[in-house]
């Protein structure tokens, strides 16, 4: 597959266009390595990780709504730069394993011309640019990016006989199922791949029994295995005394948050609420299954999976309503495999993807989804570099408030010690993961008090505490009951950085 022979040294190496993709990757995200706290999402996943580090125990001592890997990834790393670093391997294996399922995928299609080999290497590369630049923040250590690896694994055990040392197709498929599960505990949407993979299955063996009953076999196993992580999770989070807030916190409140399908702007014009959204939506996915039932006859196995993988990734895609780049990425993988058809089928089924594409583009611009420029974010790296840049100037473009994080950082960290705990009145969660500080709260952001309530919760633990220091950011246009009173008895204003005042515990 275009492979080519070099001699160096006295040995020969062989670049193969998967090769070349992989050191195009690490090229593309070498500046990623040197960027600021400035992301909210990224910081969020690094404090939770700080207090697992301090021994709290996920969702009772300190919060987040997302299934509980991506914290403990961030907890393994310790810092961005660390954490920037692990995406960054990350993502070499998941390159390969696209690599790798595109392959399978294709080898046997009846609607792609001859040559597969070419279908591969522009899948791949679709995929590797697109999860990749920060067009779609691939830059960014987003629980997308990590889920979508072990889900490349769980249909590789289950469509293919690749890794070829476990031969029981079962077993195989109980461990995709393991597999499955461990991109579930990533984010909840990726448990619409499992439902593409089971409509595959279903839709495949219609009007024959046996074939009918194979897939519930199939199905049932897969779903065993899919449960087992989920159960020992739940296992050790009662184990910790947590259960209760783990199921809320981590399962039930990720659903309703995610839940959530139509943003402000949606519900404005349409008039519509959140369960009128969510309605549509499946009343659409509905359709296009019924769409794909009743016509696959013209599809062959590949593009059948593929089309139904792509449906189901728009739907998990949509499911907020939210237009945030990182959502994308999720339907990227079936989506350049559906290009793959566009660009190199049989002329009489290569225009069977547009519909289906046609939604996905459809939905980026009905949702408004944005995008990151590429371009100014390499130009600042590279000023930055060859020193046309001050790092005070590159961390502005990134953010302008990036500075003050730094500064209340330091000025933390030159006044506490990592045991003590520290409170932000604001959504200033990149001060907590630069200082490596602890919030004394559960909750580390005011749109985290305020959407679930927490509140009285938080009030009581500043009280109980005797936090050595609180910042209250005066843009913050949330209230939290209490606050300025616990301020004005036990505290006193003693600097200033920004719109940031720090009040410090009298008598301390």
């Amino acid at each position: 597959m275009f492979n080519k022979k070099i001699h160096i040294l006295g040995e020969t190496i062989t670049i193969t266009p998967l090769w070349i993709l992989i050191l195009f990757a690490i090229i593309l995200r070498i500046p990623s390595l040197f960027e600021p706290y400035w992301y909210g999402d990224e910081a969020i996943y690094l404090t939770l990780g700080e207090g697992i580090r301090h021994n709290l125990v996920l969702y009772r001592d300190i919060f987040d709504h997302k299934p509980p890997l991506i914290y403990l990834i961030a907890a393994a790393a310790g810092s961005l730069y660390w954490f920037k670093l692990i995406l960054l391997v990350w993502s070499i294996g998941t390159i390969a394993l696209f690599w790798k399922l595109a392959r399978e995928t294709v080898k046997n299609s009846t609607i792609l011309e001859k040559n597969h080999d070419i279908s591969v290497v522009v899948a791949s590369t679709i995929f590797t640019i697109s999860t990749t630049l920060p067009m779609l923040e691939g830059n960014i250590a987003n629980a997308e990016l990590f889920l979508i690896g072990p889900i490349f694994l769980g249909l590789l055990f289950t469509l293919s006989e690749w890794p070829n040392f476990v031969k029981n197709k079962l077993l195989r498929i109980f461990i995709g199922g393991v597999l499955f599960s461990f991109a579930l505990l990533f984010k909840v949407p990726a448990i619409f791949d499992v439902f593409a993979l089971v409509a595959f299955w279903g839709i495949s063996s219609l009007w024959k029994p046996k074939d009918i009953i194979a897939a519930l076999k199939k199905s049932i196993v897969l779903t065993l295995g899919l449960f087992l992580p989920i159960f020992i999770s739940v296992f050790y989070f009662w184990s910790q005394g947590a259960l209760k807030q783990y199921i809320t916190a981590g399962l039930s409140q990720n659903i309703t948050y995610i839940g959530q399908w139509a943003n402000q702007k949606t519900v404005l014009s349409t008039g519509q609420n959140a369960l009128s959204g969510l309605g549509f939506r499946a009343e659409v996915l509905i359709v296009l299954l019924l769409v794909v039932l009743f016509t696959k006859k013209f599809f062959d196995k590949y593009l059948l999976f593929v089309i139904l993988w792509l449906t189901f990734d728009i739907f998990a895609m949509l499911l907020s309503g939210r237009p945030y780049p990182h959502y994308i990425i999720q339907a990227i993988p079936p989506l350049s495999l559906a290009g793959v058809i566009l660009f190199f089928g049989k002329e009489k089924f290569r225009f069977l993807p547009v519909p289906f594409i046609g939604l996905f583009l459809a939905s980026l611009v009905f949702y408004k989804f944005y995008y990151y420029p590429t371009i100014p974010y390499y130009q600042n790296f590279v000023s930055f570099i060859t020193g046309q840049k001050s790092k005070q100037d590159y961390y502005k473009h990134f953010d302008q408030k990036v500075q003050t994080t730094y500064d209340l950082a330091q000025y933390l960290v030159l006044r506490t010690s990592k045991d003590d705990r520290i409170f932000i009145w604001g959504t200033e969660p990149e001060v907590y993961a630069l200082s490596h500080r602890v919030p004394a709260s559960r909750y580390i952001t005011s749109f985290h008090i305020s959407d679930f309530k927490g509140e009285e919760e938080t009030l009581n633990s500043l009280q109980d505490k005797k936090v050595k220091y609180i910042i209250l950011d005066t843009r913050e246009e949330r209230n939290l009951p209490g606050l300025t009173g616990l301020l004005e008895r036990n505290y006193y204003r003693t600097d200033e950085i920004a719109n940031n005042q720090i009040w410090k515990l009298k008598n301390f």
